[in-house]
């Protein structure tokens, strides 16, 4: 990391803490800083002006009227030497007249110098030279009085009178040179501040100008983070709306699937809707989870085409969890995405789980070096996990329905389902005879040979009635070992040729087990329209027992069917003479 990498660290943190402050906060706070900066600026260039301030002030109230005091002060006292030359004049007018001009300037002169003194600055060397000119002053006005006390003035007198009036006026031009002097001074001081006040406030200016850019420097990119994470945000709940829809939108499909392959088609075209041009297939487990196959895919020419044989060799079933591979030349690629026809490539497979146990895998495919986005991954994982809900409630649903109406121990059909298969016969206008079967002798099975070997026998004769009877024959255990067989659109001859061949197999099947032998008994009777289901099954129930009083093993058909197998019809009406066997 880098000095300047180092140092903008502090800014980020500044910037990230900007952004956590809500925008009229960051207004404020830079209106602030604008505020302290301006008044940093104004004290500074306040206090730099201060000592010119003071200065030009000293001048214009001490030293500039002072100078004025002594410029009138001078011009008097030049003025009195002058009209004193007068008094040598022969005229008495003329002389008294210049006298009293003289006594007047002197008078001026005196109460300008007066101004001075109350104005003086008291500058260096000014006492001594207020006292030389006190000392002149006072000498020329002697000479002056001695020169107008003269009847007739000399010449020695006229120029005393003019070396002290012109010491006056060089005593008074000291003074004020000293003056001058001083408000020299003070303006090139004021100057010399007012120059030092503009480079101190271009300094504070810039220094304001770099604090005010930082400023909104650090609040525009605290800005830019804030609009940054809020178009992430904005990103992010458009892709939960959209998200959220195509999941009610799944939903409301499948639940009017009513199969496992419809639940698998509607994959390829939530796919083809939500994620276009995204080559697909799903791969559905068979029961055994030995094979895969392919059930539906998005693909027109049949692919992506995965080669994987078994659930077991698929890397995403085996692990049960998302693979996401970004090159099929990779190290650590799935191996069946390599050597394809199509060449190199990027895959996503998304299993799909019913209680953790994967039935199906989603794989699709995308330019090598360029696998889906996480966008397309979890649209994948979401269209994948509610087809896995879906599969699985219908799974559950089907063994729901097959356990409500089979018998769990001979998987035939239990009496609830039995009445109502019945009852949709009945409904379509179609006769049928009913065949009702008891296992001779079952009690004793059991206590001799145990439940178990009950149950065997049960497991067996269910099994030799279904591969008997016909496809739409209806077979169900009606209770304990009591069994109803209903062939529907039969004569009751052709039934009782069924039921005869249904004893001679269940025969053959036991002579080559190991288990306790049985037979069974039948009563079987052709159903009328006057009678109910129900009632049928009591006529067919009374052969029966006409079968069991008879001595077993044997068919008897119902009085009421007219219908003997026997050579003589009168002999045998009722009971069917026993196969052997």
């Amino acid at each position: 990391m880098t000095g300047i990498e180092r140092g903008f660290h502090p800014l980020r943190r500044v910037v990230h803490r900007l952004g956590d402050i809500a925008p009229h906060r960051q207004v404020q706070l830079l209106c602030a800083i604008s505020v302290i900066t301006v008044a940093i600026l104004v004290t500074a260039v306040l206090s730099s002006l201060s000592p010119t301030h003071d200065s030009l002030q000293f001048s214009s109230t001490t030293l500039s009227p002072a100078v004025s005091q002594i410029d009138a002060a001078r011009e008097k006292y030049v003025a009195a030497g002058a009209a004193l030359q007068l008094a040598n004049a022969v005229d008495p007018n003329v002389r008294i007249a210049a006298i009293a001009e003289v006594g007047s300037l002197n008078a001026s002169g005196e109460t300008a110098y007066n101004q001075y003194l109350r104005k003086s600055a008291h500058l260096p060397r000014e006492r001594a030279m207020q006292q030389t000119f006190i000392a002149h002053r006072q000498a020329a006005l002697n000479a002056g009085a001695a020169l107008v006390s003269q009847a007739a003035p000399s010449a020695a007198g006229v120029a005393e009178v003019t070396r002290s009036s012109e010491k006056l006026r060089v005593d008074l031009n000291n003074i004020r040179g000293l003056y001058e002097t001083r408000v020299q001074q003070s303006i090139a001081s004021s100057q010399s501040g007012i120059s030092s006040t503009q480079r101190e406030v271009l300094a504070l200016s810039g220094a304001a100008i770099l604090v005010l850019l930082l400023a909104f420097g650090v609040a525009s990119r605290s800005a830019r983070s804030r609009e940054e994470r809020t178009e992430v945000l904005d990103r992010a709940l458009h892709e939960d709306a959209e998200r959220n829809e195509l999941e009610a939108r799944l939903q409301r499909s499948l639940e009017m699937t009513q199969t496992e392959n419809a639940a698998y088609e509607l994959v390829s075209r939530g796919l083809i809707i939500s994620v276009p041009g995204l080559p697909a297939e799903l791969l559905v487990a068979d029961s055994s989870r030995a094979h895969f196959r392919q059930a539906t895919t998005t693909d027109e020419q049949g692919g992506p085409g995965c080669p994987v044989m078994s659930p077991n060799e698929c890397p995403a079933a085996a692990w049960g969890q998302t693979q996401l591979w970004p090159s099929s030349t990779a190290l650590d690629a799935c191996p069946h995405l390599q050597g394809r026809p199509t060449g190199e490539c990027s895959a996503v497979c998304v299993p799909v789980s019913i209680a953790g146990r994967t039935v199906a895998v989603v794989h699709a495919v995308a330019p090598d070096a360029h696998p889906p986005d996480a966008r397309v991954v979890a649209t994948v994982e979401l269209i994948a996990r509610k087809v896995g809900e879906r599969v699985g409630m219908l799974r559950a649903f089907l063994r729901s329905e097959t356990q409500a109406h089979t018998d769990p121990l001979t998987g035939l059909m239990n009496r609830r389902s039995l009445e109502e298969k019945v009852r949709g016969i009945v409904e379509e206008g179609l006769t049928y005879v009913a065949a009702y079967g008891d296992l001779d002798h079952f009690k004793q099975l059991n206590d001799v040979h145990g439940h178990d070997a009950g149950d065997q026998a049960l497991r067996l004769f269910a099994r030799v009635l279904r591969d008997t009877v016909r496809p739409n024959d209806l077979v169900a255990r009606y209770g304990g070992e009591e069994f109803v067989i209903v062939l529907p659109d039969c004569q009751i001859s052709d039934a009782y040729a069924v039921i005869n061949r249904l004893r001679e197999a269940l025969a053959e099947v036991q002579a080559g087990t190991g288990t306790p032998a049985f037979t069974v008994s039948f009563g079987i009777t052709a159903a009328r329209p006057e009678n109910t289901f129900s009632q049928t099954l009591e006529i067919a129930d009374s052969a029966l027992l006409k079968a069991k009083a008879t001595g077993r093993d044997r068919i008897v058909i119902s009085s009421t069917d007219g219908f003997s197998p026997s050579p003589d019809p009168a002999e045998a009406v009722d009971v069917v003479p026993h196969v052997t066997v």
